[in-house]
């Protein structure tokens, strides 16, 4: 039976991301995933599932010397965001000169993300990449786990991570206590050329329907959309004659960048709020959406993901048996806190910004006001997202203060 050090279930980014940080301690790493291995170019069109990568998350890519990889490839770094509300004259603005930077974060297509991660991971004997299976069955022995694949193969592991999304095998196998709440609203993805450049600045509308997001592509005319709304109106978006589609958007958007078309397919996903409760067991450990799956009108879901794998990696960095529950346990305290806050945080938001009532509105209004108007409160919200503060791993600082 073959045996390994490691194994990580799932081949997104958060897990090939872990497997990387991983790969020069000298272990040997087994990543599965039932889905094909990444394939190099780019796809044209973009891809429709985009990230928005703030500083620490660079600062993660950046340690393990592939960020070079990724930059020459297809992104976009934006300088500014815009952020309004349809119901009050409420408005702010953010911008990365004002925290002494020269952009927010960078927009990236996960493709793009992907395949240069899993190029680095191949050039390493010590990582073993299983693609086009899955594990079926998972039985603990005394000094670790035996792992039953789809193939037919067997493998014995110390530490078993799951990073295999919000319905996780790897929780519901080892018995960790999830909760999942349906947010009641699905998300609507797609890509539009716009008529005015999108000058590299994010912007987000809160609407009664539910927020609408612009994220600049690499093109200076090509946007991102994602727009959170009622699963009943995504339907409806996702059915219009494309025409109709434009002047919706557009309208909605304010016509802020000008005339819009769509540029690819519309898809909808449902909005599920997901938290484990338990991140860790003996020789188990959940990262990424298998741990906690948030509204995505912040943009931090990924960033929260690698994160936890940063963490993760670094205390089992010097750890002889990487399952030891003590050690897992050092991972949970550390990155429960933070994630259960940006979880309430979203649901809060979410809450206000969904709300009609004149006393919510007014909220809203005062806080546009008071934040935009108070720099020392603006950059602390700005620094938060960019990931510049809080307690952070070692490869998600910046030179200058890890």
């Amino acid at each position: 039976m073959p045996h390994t050090h490691i194994t990580i279930i799932g081949g997104g980014i958060v897990g090939l991301a872990l497997a990387g940080l991983l790969a020069n301690t000298g272990r040997h790493i087994t990543l599965i995933d039932h889905g094909h291995p990444p394939t190099a170019g780019l796809k044209i069109p973009y891809d429709l599932r985009v990230a928005a990568i703030n500083h620490a998350s660079e600062c993660i890519f950046k340690s393990l010397g592939v960020w070079d990889a990724i930059t020459a490839l297809r992104v976009s770094a934006y300088q500014k965001m815009h952020v309004w509300d349809e119901n009050s004259p409420a408005r702010i603005g953010f911008d990365c000169a004002d925290v002494g930077r020269n952009h927010l974060g960078h927009i990236i297509e996960y493709s793009v993300i992907r395949q240069v991660l899993y190029q680095y991971l191949a050039g390493h004997k010590n990582i073993h990449l299983c693609y086009e299976t899955k594990p079926i069955a998972l039985q603990e022995i005394q000094d670790g786990m035996v792992l039953t694949l789809e193939n037919g193969e067997y493998l014995h592991t110390k530490l078993l991570v799951g990073a295999d999304g919000g319905n996780s095998w790897v929780a519901q196998e080892a018995g960790l206590i999830t909760r999942s709440k349906p947010y009641q609203h699905s998300a609507l993805v797609t890509t539009l050329k716009t008529e005015k450049s999108h000058k590299h600045t994010a912007w987000q509308r809160f609407l009664t329907q539910g927020p609408l997001a612009f994220l600049p592509l690499a093109g200076t005319h090509q946007i991102s959309v994602v727009w959170s709304t009622a699963s009943e109106h995504t339907s409806h978006l996702a059915t219009l004659p494309e025409i109709d589609f434009n002047e919706t958007i557009a309208r909605a958007f304010e016509y802020q960048l000008g005339e819009v078309s769509v540029q690819d397919q519309r898809i909808v996903f449902p909005l599920t709020e997901h938290r484990a409760i338990e991140y860790t067991r003996s020789r188990i450990a959940l990262i990424g959406d298998a741990a906690h799956t948030i509204h995505p009108l912040a943009g931090q879901g990924m960033n929260l993901g690698l994160l936890d794998a940063a963490a993760l990696a670094q205390v089992l960095m010097d750890a002889q048996d990487p399952g030891k529950l003590a050690i897992l346990r050092r991972y949970e305290r550390w990155r429960k806190g933070d994630n259960e806050l940006m979880l309430k945080a979203m649901s809060g938001f979410k809450q206000l910004f969904g709300s009609t009532s004149a006393l919510h509105i007014h909220a809203r209004s005062l806080g546009f006001l008071l934040t935009d108007k108070l720099p020392f409160v603006k950059n602390y919200f700005i620094e938060r997202a960019m990931g510049l503060s809080g307690d952070l791993p070692m490869c998600a600082k910046e030179p200058e203060f890890s």
